[in-house]
């Protein structure tokens, strides 16, 4: 048994190391310099492999103490809730939600079923002994929740000054409850079969995916049942700390009966040919409901035509097609903004004092624009719909992929992008000066100037760095599956920034200075690398 997880775990380990490096070659310019003896480098695979290894540790330790810091310390840390009388929590009402949160995560989140590439590469392939595997990475799945709860368990105890002993039932209690509902599961399983219905061993209250009934009682049901955890607290209902110790020992009891259950259970090898073919489906699944999903963005309701020729006539049809997702999507963004705007000058107006502090937000915090930019562009939804619905058919023709025709059509497409960015960005830019003027004005005139053209600015910013980013790193495949390594980098990356530009404390002169002429240098030098690269990077993955 333990040989086998040993292997298991060394399959597991190699699987993800092995992942790192696809990814690593695929950023441009490390493809060439980086060959495929990395894949049989031992330094780098014992880096690797030491930070999987830390990662592990992380996951066992830090988010258990994160998972209880921020659901059960902070809230019962509350005096009944009441913000204004923060005390250290009694004992007894860390105990009552822990006991309520547990039973939710194990009837919700139980990965003894859930299949993985891991799992089939080791079963099916290395033709692994299907009940060992399980058994023996369950056993190790366990051992990181009852370590992980053991040391909260004991801090825990300690700084409300509980028994020990009691924190020693928390982590049992843990891995008690993740036991018997996989016990139950196995039962179902095996009722299934007895029925000749082999349906596939699931988590409880799983979900499908779908938007049915079933879904949303289920949805009714985990919410319920979280409630459960803080309202009776709330409400001052609390269990004494005996009766929640009985509760976890009989907890611990069952979890024991589940053991034998889980250790007689004979088909785990059909368990795991049904678990990991419904993975591979759910899988396909979800990429056929992304395309779908862009699909029905199309207006295919209404005739659209056109009286222009070649690429300016293929361009105009995508975008009256495509009205959901640019204009429609633009223009109900514009009119939010143009409603808060004159929601805030109607205030000002009315409530006089009011305006001093609209002054000072707009003089002093012009930072948060450069998010609020960032999250109303509409560039990323566009260069999707661009691939889904035209360029993952079209880049199969040579003559598509001819340099001066994509740069044509980029040429189009960043002129169109811009104009459906302008919308909300114009009437933001036109909306901040005018409630600047309403709330008294800048020190400085020429802020106007520099408020209109940093909004502006970074319009144009977020529509040439999406559209550019698909040009240059074109990440999808045939399937929109996104095979590139760098384009979720820069994306998390964009994100990254924008969100940090909120921490940093910047002069609002300043900061629109800079967002004006990086947007405007950004823009020129996107454009520029486009013009020479694109032709050679702008092709279907594989």
């Amino acid at each position: 048994m333990f040989d086998t997880l040993i292997k298991s775990l060394h399959l597991k380990m190699t699987y993800s190391v092995n992942t790192f490096i696809y990814a690593l070659k695929a950023i441009p310019g490390l493809k060439r310099i980086l060959s495929d003896k990395l894949y049989t480098l031992s330094w780098l695979k014992a880096l690797l492999t030491v930070l999987s290894i830390l990662k592990e540790l992380i996951t066992t330790f830090l988010w258990k103490f994160v998972y209880v810091a921020l659901f059960i310390a902070l809230p019962t840390s509350l005096h009944f809730f009441k913000l204004d009388d923060p005390v250290v929590p009694e004992w007894n009402v860390v105990l009552q939600v822990f006991i309520v949160l547990t039973i939710v995560g194990g009837i919700t989140n139980n990965d003894f079923f859930t299949g993985s590439m891991d799992k089939y590469y080791a079963v099916f392939l290395l033709r692994m002994d299907a009940k060992k595997h399980a058994i023996s990475n369950y056993a190790y799945l366990l051992l990181r929740f009852f370590l992980g709860f053991l040391a909260v368990g004991i801090v825990g105890a300690i700084i409300v000054d509980a028994p020990i002993w009691h924190a020693l039932l928390i982590p049992l209690f843990v891995v008690s409850v993740k036991l018997i509902a996989s016990a139950i599961s196995v039962k179902l399983y095996d009722r299934s079969l007895a029925k000749g219905e082999e349906k596939a061993p699931r988590r409880f209250l799983a979900f499908k995916g779908e938007s049915t009934l079933r879904d949303y009682v289920k949805s009714f049901v985990i919410g319920a049942v979280f409630l459960a955890a803080y309202l009776p607290a709330g409400f001052g209902f609390v269990m004494p700390v005996g009766v929640s110790l009985i509760i976890m020992a009989l907890g611990i009891v069952g979890g024991i009966v589940s053991l034998f259950i889980l250790r007689n259970f004979k088909n785990y090898r059909k368990m795991y040919q049904k678990g990991i073919t419904e993975f591979l489906e759910l899988q396909t699944m979800a990429q056929e409901q992304v395309a779908s999903l862009d699909r029905n963005k199309i207006d295919d309701k209404t005739v659209v035509t056109s009286n222009k020729k070649g690429f300016e006539f293929l361009n105009e049809l995508f975008v009256k097609r495509h009205r959901k997702i640019l204009w429609r999507s633009s223009r109900n963004t514009a009119v939010v903004l143009l409603t808060l705007i004159v929601i805030a000058a109607v205030m000002m107006l009315i409530i006089p004092e009011a305006k001093e502090g609209m002054n000072l937000v707009i003089t002093t915090q012009l930072r948060f624009v450069a998010f609020g930019m960032y999250a109303i562009n509409k560039g990323q939804n566009y260069t999707r719909a661009l691939f889904s619905n035209c360029d993952h058919s079209l880049l199969t023709y040579p003559i598509y992929r001819k340099g001066s025709n994509i740069l044509k059509l980029f040429k189009l497409r960043l002129f169109e992008i811009s104009k459906v960015n302008m919308l909300p960005a114009g009437i933001l830019a036109a909306g901040l000066a005018l409630l600047l003027f309403l709330s008294g004005g800048p020190e400085k005139p020429i802020y106007y100037l520099v408020l209109i053209v940093s909004v502006l600015a970074l319009g144009v910013f977020f529509s040439v760095h999406y559209l550019v980013m698909y040009y240059l790193l074109q990440p999808f495949n045939v399937n929109t599956e996104v095979k590139s390594g760098t384009y979720p980098i820069i994306m998390g990356a964009t994100y990254l920034v924008c969100y940090m530009m909120i921490q940093i404390e910047v002069p609002s002169m300043a900061f629109g200075i800079f967002t004006a002429v990086f947007g405007i240098i950004y823009s020129i030098v996107a454009c520029v690398l486009a013009y020479y690269l694109a032709p050679k990077t702008f092709k279907l993955r594989t």
